[in-house]
């Protein structure tokens, strides 16, 4: 279960998200299309773009790179990417970054995908269960400052994460 987090400790990313991430990229997690093949009574199409008229089937795929839902969450996620240097593909929102080195700064931005795909799953699930509407981002930000701030207090790296906190702001 673990092979995916060889670069992440716990004090990266929560339980939570590793167990999210673990899901999606074992195309694990119960989304319509999978949950349809069990129950009749539930339909295969994305409840987002159901209501916009489209019937796009809901695949992990598509719940965490194609909704239109997500559109603004990952340009905003981009464009906190590219602040350092790493571009963020359909790819790496599954799988997270193809990052060689073992600094510290890495090893955050991998743990913030991860939180970012826990964000998207439980306001997708929250919307399902409850038809509460979310901003994602908002609720991101919200998530990973809270990781940070945790993290802060145990770590001599108290100025990357800084760092990283001042670039989410100005998105």
């Amino acid at each position: 279960m673990y092979r995916f987090f060889g670069k992440i400790t716990p004090k990266y990313a929560n339980a939570q998200s590793k167990d999210v991430h673990y899901l999606l990229t074992n195309n694990a997690l119960l989304t319509r299309n999978r949950i349809s093949k069990w129950d009749r009574n539930v339909s295969e199409f994305c409840k987002f773009c159901l209501n916009k008229g489209n019937t796009i089937k809901e695949t992990n795929f598509h719940a965490f790179v194609e909704c239109n839902r997500l559109k603004e969450f990952w340009d905003k996620f981009a464009k906190f990417f590219r602040t350092f240097g790493l571009p963020l593909s359909d790819r790496t929102k599954i799988f997270g970054p193809e990052i060689s080195d073992k600094s510290v700064t890495s090893k955050i931005l991998n743990a913030c995908l991860q939180v970012a795909q826990n964000t998207i799953w439980l306001t997708r699930m929250e919307y399902e269960l409850k038809n509460v509407e979310n901003n994602e981002w908002k609720k991101f930000k919200t998530t990973i400052k809270h990781v940070l701030k945790i993290y802060e207090k145990y770590n001599e790296n108290k100025r990357i994460i800084s760092m990283i906190i001042e670039k989410m702001e100005i998105i």
